[in-house]
């Protein structure tokens, strides 16, 4: 396995957590939507591989 298939997940789930809390930090109105949506990704994603490992 290359270094990209490994990080690929982690690096977006990052870019995701970082891009809402700018947005939610720097806009109001709809962008607090996509701060919520860039925010609860991450969690949408461990709690289905937590999910799908128990």
């Amino acid at each position: 396995m290359n270094l990209n298939r490994i990080f690929a997940i982690p690096l977006l789930l990052a870019f995701s957590s970082i891009a809402g809390l700018l947005v939610g930090l720097l806009e109001d109105g709809w962008y607090d939507t996509a701060a919520w949506i860039g925010l609860g990704l991450p969690l949408v994603v461990i709690v289905s591989c937590a999910r799908r490992s128990g």
